[in-house]
């Protein structure tokens, strides 16, 4: 079952482009800004609404950030949204960033 599980993990570097302070939990600011970059880059279609696009089955898009439930007997299928496929750990402990300042993804 776990023949084609696989880990990866990356390490993103931040540059502030201004003056700024994150939130306490910055991984949601990360991971949405990570997400409104991935899906301008990965959609051919420029849809606003994926839920009705034609590629919604092969969007990387879609399996990151609206991730499917995969087959009707899956064990999620009872729900609307599933655990995603992957996890945003961060040890960033600063909240004020200054401008050209650059930080690891991790400290």
């Amino acid at each position: 079952m776990l023949d084609d599980f696989r880990i990866a993990k990356l390490l993103f570097n931040f540059l502030a482009c201004g003056d700024g302070r994150l939130p306490e939990y910055k991984g949601n600011t990360l991971r949405g800004g990570f997400g409104y970059v991935f899906r301008d880059v990965v959609c051919s279609k420029e849809q606003k609404d994926c839920g009705i696009c034609e590629n919604r089955d092969n969007c990387a898009y879609v399996y990151l950030f609206e991730t499917p439930v995969i087959q009707p007997e899956d064990k999620f299928s009872k729900y609307s949204d599933v655990p995603r496929p992957y996890i945003v750990d961060l040890c960033i402990h600063q909240k004020v960033y200054m401008q050209g300042e650059t930080r690891f993804g991790l400290d």
